[in-house]
């Protein structure tokens, strides 16, 4: 039997990188997988459509980001600093959302937030990335403390 078979999953930013490659390893170890969009409206249909079609949501992996603009703040455009934030903080808020009541309703369930040593220091040039992956860190640890005792 394969360690995860059973387990259903979810994860953003799945298509490709680093999502593409926790994707396959969850799929070659038994879990259903499915990958989702980043639009609030698309990341609900999804939740519930992996639901439908696979079962209950066992596991969320918040893997979507993006770089966002690199270089110094007074020259980066704004817009594009803004959205990286937005992408990897927004994204990783709707897909909890999206659910983590049911996990709770059920007593089990995983979520994890994929960060980056940008969150833990400053990186010059990508102070976009650092200021979501810094804040994904602690929603993350926000969320320990809100489930802690829940299963």
């Amino acid at each position: 039997m394969d360690a995860l078979e059973g387990q259903v999953a979810i994860v953003t930013g799945g298509s490709r990188g680093i999502g593409l490659a926790i994707a396959k390893a969850l799929a070659d170890q038994g879990a259903a997988v499915a990958i989702v969009a980043r639009s609030e409206e698309e990341t609900t249909d999804a939740a519930m459509l992996t639901e439908r079609e696979l079962g209950p949501v066992t596991l969320l992996i918040n893997n979507a980001g993006t770089p966002g603009p690199v270089g110094a703040d007074w020259e980066v455009n704004a817009e594009e600093w803004w959205r990286c934030i937005e992408v990897i903080v927004r994204g990783a808020f709707l897909c909890t959302q999206s659910v983590l009541p049911k996990m709770l309703n059920r007593g089990s369930g995983c979520i994890i937030n994929v960060v980056s040593g940008t969150g833990t220091r400053p990186v010059p040039g990508l102070t976009g990335t650092s200021i979501a992956k810094t804040a994904l860190i602690r929603f993350s640890e926000g969320l320990a403390e809100e489930t802690k005792g829940r299963g």
